[in-house]
């Protein structure tokens, strides 16, 4: 399953292609946002939009309007394959 991933200028992942046998699947990300509410920004940016296309046909298009992902005490650490992507 060979796979080729894009990163927006803030290094979030924009674009994601995978082909599974003879078929493409590309899923799009962007629009991404503090999505909780306004009282309990987070700084934690999620994709408020995402689309998926299998051979260029759509098959979801999302669009997230609020998320909950407001935890002091959870940190997030850079995966290693983010951060080397980013060094290129």
């Amino acid at each position: 399953m060979p796979s080729d991933t894009t990163l927006d200028t803030d290094h979030r992942p924009a674009r994601v292609e995978v082909r599974h046998r003879d078929r493409l699947v590309t899923t799009t990300y962007s629009s991404y946002a503090d999505l909780n509410e306004s009282d309990y920004q987070a700084d934690i940016f999620l994709p408020a939009r995402v689309v998926q296309t299998v051979d260029g046909q759509t098959v979801l298009d999302l669009t997230i309007e609020q998320s909950n992902t407001y935890n002091p005490y959870v940190i997030m650490t850079v995966p290693q394959t983010v951060e080397s992507a980013a060094a290129r």
